[in-house]
């Protein structure tokens, strides 16, 4: 990610499928009116380049959103009803989010029910 001379963020992606999800969430999100769910800020888009692979986001404060590179749209990833993997990622989301985790958890509920976003 680059700092531009204003106050926004540009993305580079090597990855056409990584570039695509990640706009298609900015795009759901701003399409929404989306700037913070939860408590965490969320980039809104300003622009993209499909021949470039960019995408322009505004700048935010902690704590925020940034990376939807992994997630999957309008369906949960293929492992998600394998009971064992699902809780071994929570426990390394808890530990990795701390205190934080119950907010960032619901803000993941909130991704997925109301904007498709797993």
């Amino acid at each position: 990610m680059w700092k531009t001379s204003v106050p926004s963020a540009v993305k580079a992606f090597d990855r056409q499928e990584t570039y695509e999800v990640e706009l298609e969430c900015y795009n759901r999100l701003k399409a929404n009116g989306v700037e913070k769910i939860n408590g965490l800020n969320v980039p809104v888009l300003e622009g993209f380049n499909h021949s470039s692979k960019v995408i322009e986001i505004t700048f935010v404060q902690p704590p925020f959103f940034l990376d939807f590179g992994k997630v999957r749209l309008d369906r949960p990833p293929s492992d998600f009803y394998d009971k064992q993997k699902l809780a071994n990622a929570q426990s390394t989301w808890r530990d990795l989010f701390g205190s934080r985790w119950p907010d960032v958890n619901a803000a993941r509920y909130i991704l997925r029910k109301n904007y498709g976003i797993h």
